[in-house]
């Protein structure tokens, strides 16, 4: 469980380091064009492969904090045991999808291995589709270890997303 926890402390200290960085140059790209009228060409190109990074591992990371949207009509109408059905319902349904995404995310990432940025002539657009199956994997690893963290999990979550088993 400590693994778990130090492995997602170090997770979301990625995501904070992308998403600083994604603010730092979209506002230095700002003052360049605007202020200095010398816009940074690449700069754009950078959040924008950045962004579709943070769309990706931050739904693993909602995932690991229970905050992912959903429509609890329905739990408030069964019983415990059916609360547990559904939630492991619903958590093999976002596992089955996500081993979807991983399988077609490599291939994706290996078709774009050859396609290079607009801008970043260097930089292959497989760095960029390769943050699909990590994703996908680590959304899988998250949702796995709510149950080796707790075996008796795929308790209801709880409104506003806070779950005793997620941590």
């Amino acid at each position: 469980m400590a693994l778990f926890r130090f492995l997602g402390k170090i997770f979301e200290g990625f995501m904070v380091a992308i998403i600083v960085f994604q603010a730092i140059l979209l506002v230095i790209g700002v003052v360049c064009r605007y202020l200095l009228n010398a816009p940074i060409t690449w700069a754009d190109e950078i959040v924008r492969y950045s962004l579709i990074w943070t769309t990706f591992a931050g739904a693993a990371l909602a995932t690991k904090d229970n905050k992912h949207i959903l429509v609890d009509v329905i739990d408030h109408m069964l019983p415990e045991w059916g609360k547990r059905i559904t939630n492991w319902v619903a958590d093999a349904v976002v596992i089955g999808f996500m081993v979807f995404l991983i399988f077609y995310g490599i291939k994706m990432t290996d078709y774009e291995r050859g396609m290079f940025g607009e801008t970043l002539s260097w930089f292959s657009y497989a760095y960029v589709y390769v943050s699909i199956p990590i994703g996908a994997a680590l959304t899988i690893f998250f949702t796995v270890s709510k149950y080796i963290a707790n075996p008796a999990a795929g308790i209801p979550h709880q409104a506003g997303g806070s779950d005793a088993t997620a941590s």
